[in-house]
């Protein structure tokens, strides 16, 4: 057996994402879901490169592992509305074989005129 047959490594790349929603509501930035994979432990890795309109308000970015039935949410305050931001984030987990359904979704604070992802990436990788 070779190593690249159990080590595997999937990723969805989305770009260019107008985020249309005020918080409490959502806009999908990126859906995944994965080949069959097996039982193991995995690395899921998940970033966002977004850019809103205003300096005193917040963009928020929300991820689920299982298909959107559990959320963790995050919430940043730019600074400066010509940057770009950029969140990372990574999670490792035991896996008990099958398919993978990770969700990323976007939001932003209400009154803010314009906020854009321009790159938007899921991936997931066999760690053992």
């Amino acid at each position: 057996m070779d190593i690249f047959d159990i080590l595997t490594y999937d990723n969805k790349v989305t770009a260019d994402i107008d985020i249309t929603t005020d918080y409490p509501d959502w806009t999908e930035a990126n859906h995944f879901t994965s080949p069959d994979r097996e039982a193991g432990r995995y690395k899921i890795g998940m970033s966002v490169i977004w850019k809103l309109d205003t300096t005193n308000k917040s963009g928020m970015v929300r991820y689920s592992v299982n298909g959107g039935t559990d959320w963790k949410e995050f919430q940043s305050e730019t600074k400066d509305k010509t940057n770009d931001n950029a969140d990372t984030f990574a999670l490792t987990v035991d896996h008990p074989g099958g398919v993978f359904d990770v969700r990323l979704d976007m939001t932003k604070e209400a009154g803010t005129a314009d906020m854009d992802c321009s790159r938007c990436e899921i991936t997931i990788e066999r760690k053992g």
